[in-house]
């Protein structure tokens, strides 16, 4: 990581991603530098039921996995329903009368009341309002007479005496209600055409582009008077290149619980080739720089979630692309590419593996603090273990844990706070833990793959990928075993073929610390294991520190990797890609039940707009486990989705190319 003090002028902004508390206590500023012009890929891009979608709201739920966005439709009258993480998991959209035969177009969410308003054009000209989360019809209200037209928008601004005024543009004059009755009080004109609005509770104004005519964005009162504090009403004069459509404020909430005017907005310039994101500084109105999103244009509404989601540490930015899909952007990765040289994410626990009664090893996302992470305290276990000492090894991304003794064949699950990275970025409530179990076979959750090859009858060559960041501890022993053996396995290092033996195969392998490595051992196998073409299973088994880590089943014909001897899988199953993120190969490990006979599967992979970018994997498959390389040296760095199915059966993961 970088030193901050090369930075010093950067930090009254960073501060602010940190989440350092010491810190934050003294640069509480939430402001960021000119940026110039940046560009990132989306994460995700969904597609649902609406057509001809213009705005974009978010509903902040207690719980951050309930977070619900609605887009509406103006083409088929709807507001899509979508559920974090979005991708596949719309619901049932929104409709109602007040809706039929007209233009559903603004939206609107008042977090604090719960309710979204729903703005609807010519000929209902109304504004529906329904309850969140359940979306109940409360009441809908308009001036009566008043032509809405086709693309009414909303903004509400709660003004200091604590009432609440909505405000409804219709193409060019805009009405002002009561928020909570819907009584009319006022209308305005502003100086050029509308469509869009975002208001500004601290500084009590409104902010309005001008749609049509490129000269920028316009400040008004909360009557709808122009806002002349700033010496002028108007900024952004001379940055769009066509229509100013959706914009934001970005308070810094993470920072400031309480809004203290800092932050910036985001204005969308709606060219057809590329939208422009124009940043301006909240409190100056300077030009900050222009953001490009790959793939993205002719954007009319964005939104924006500043609050911690899983694989999002600082929320999602979500822009409309096209009129037709909505593509979700990390404000992590804009921040990064904004000050490019300052961590601002905070290190994730990815998983836990018991390597012995009293012993657990916790794998992190990146480098730690040692006195953070060689702090015990940091660290609980549930069902009553107590953990005694904290080592963080040699490559600062893993952490050991002595502990009090495990039992056999539990759960356990392990939390970790306080944890910082070497920039002070505190770990995250939403990736602070991990599941694990002491068994006496934790290939599942330890990331060591051995595979075997059959060269010929009589020549085997074993494969064993090590990990890195596996802690140096670990000595492997690798043991050949034939089924029809009964008793004990073998010593390390040895075989009995049919009962006869042992058989001194090779020797033990030890892993150093140290990079990814592949480790190949070749032996000659007795000829007992291939009399008559014998094809029967014999495998090979991966030991460390007593426990069994995987297992290699060779057969005359190939191999299969299987997860227990002498069992097939009962359930479908589809493991996490290893490693991931990755550069450029990956395996994908699967399982296919016995019920399955008969059964074509796939595995297909996708980008993240559900283009299909390889097939792995297209036939009928026996009953088994399988393990599949991906190799993705031809694609460029981002998110992908791998899908396996096979009958009625369909299940999605994903995964990070990092080059």
């Amino acid at each position: 990581m970088k030193n901050l003090s090369l930075y010093f002028p950067l930090l009254a902004f960073v501060v602010l991603f940190i989440g350092n508390s010491a810190l934050s206590q003294t640069m509480p500023e939430c402001q960021i530098p000119q940026f110039g012009t940046i560009s990132v890929d989306p994460d995700i891009e969904v597609n649902g039921a609406g057509q001809n979608i213009d705005t974009i709201e978010f509903w902040k739920a207690p719980d951050s996995s309930e977070l619900l966005m609605f887009v509406s439709a103006k083409g088929n009258q709807l507001v899509e329903v979508w559920k974090f993480p979005f991708m596949g998991n719309e619901k049932t959209p929104l409709t109602h009368s007040t809706f039929n035969n007209s233009q559903v177009n603004g939206l609107f969410v008042d977090q604090e009341s719960d309710l979204l308003y729903v703005a609807i054009g010519n000929p209902s000209s109304t504004v529906s309002v329904f309850s969140l989360p359940d979306l109940n019809f409360i009441m809908n209200f308009n001036k009566s007479g008043v032509n809405f037209h086709s693309e009414p928008n909303l903004a509400i601004l709660k003004l200091t005496n604590g009432n609440k005024n909505i405000y409804v543009s219709a193409d060019y004059p805009v009405y002002i209600h009561n928020a909570v009755t819907g009584d009319y009080i006022n209308q305005f004109s502003p100086t050029k055409g509308l469509e869009t609005m975002a208001p500004d509770n601290y500084y009590q104004r409104l902010y309005i582009p001008d749609e049509n005519n490129k000269t920028g964005i316009y400040v008004y009162n909360p009557d709808g008077t122009p806002y002349t504090n700033n010496g002028s009403n108007i900024f952004g004069s001379n940055d769009f290149d066509a229509d100013a459509e959706g914009i934001i404020v970005y308070n810094c909430p993470l920072n400031n619980p309480v809004d203290n005017g800092e932050g910036f907005i985001v204005v969308s310039d709606q060219r057809l080739d590329k939208t422009d994101f124009e940043f301006y500084d909240r409190i100056t109105w300077e030009h900050l720089g222009k953001l490009n999103i790959s793939g993205v244009s002719n954007t009319d509404g964005i939104a924006s979630y500043p609050y911690p989601l899983p694989d999002y540490p600082l929320g999602i930015f979500a822009v409309l692309n096209d009129d037709r899909s909505v593509a979700i952007v990390g404000w992590d990765k804009i921040f990064a590419q904004i000050v490019p040289t300052i961590d601002v994410t905070p290190p994730e626990l990815q998983s836990a593996v018991a390597i012995n009664p009293t012993q657990v090893t916790l794998y992190f996302s990146e480098a730690l603090d040692s006195q953070s992470a060689q702090n015990g305290s940091n660290y609980n276990i549930n069902n009553g273990i107590i953990v005694i000492s904290a080592v963080l090894n040699n490559n600062n991304r893993n952490v050991t844990l002595t502990t009090s003794v495990h039992n056999l064949n539990q759960q356990y699950s392990v939390t970790a706070n306080n944890v910082t990275d070497l920039a002070g970025n505190v770990i995250s409530p939403n990736s602070n833990s991990a599941d694990y179990e002491l068994i006496d076979n934790p290939g599942s959750g330890f990331p060591v793959d051995l595979f075997g090859t059959p060269e010929s009858e009589k020549k085997v060559t074993l494969n064993l990928t090590i990990p890195g960041n596996v802690p140096e501890l670990f000595n492997f022993h690798i043991t050949a075993y034939d089924p029809d053996h009964g008793g004990n396995d073998p010593p390390e290092g040895q075989a009995f073929i049919n009962g006869n033996g042992p058989f001194k195969l090779f020797p033990d392998a030890t892993q150093a610390n140290g990079d990814n490595q592949t480790k190949s051992f070749t032996f000659i196998s007795p000829s007992e294991w291939w009399v008559n073409g014998d094809n029967e299973l014999r495998f090979v088994r991966l030991y460390s520190t007593g426990f069994r880590i995987d297992t290699a089943y060779v057969t005359f014909d190939g191999v299969s990797d299987v997860q227990e001897e002498g069992k097939l899988p009962t359930e479908f199953s589809l493991d996490q890609n290893y490693p991931n993120p990755f550069n450029p190969g990956t395996k994908i490990k699967f399982t296919i039940p016995t019920q399955n006979i008969g059964e074509y599967v796939t595995l297909k992979v996708y980008n993240i707009i559900g283009n299909e970018i390889a097939t792995l994997l297209d036939e009928n498959l026996p009953a088994g486990s399988y393990v599949v390389d991906f190799s993705a040296a031809n694609l460029s760095s981002g998110i992908y989705f791998y899908t396996l199915i096979s009958g009625a059966f369909s299940l999605s993961r994903k995964m990070i190319l990092l080059k």
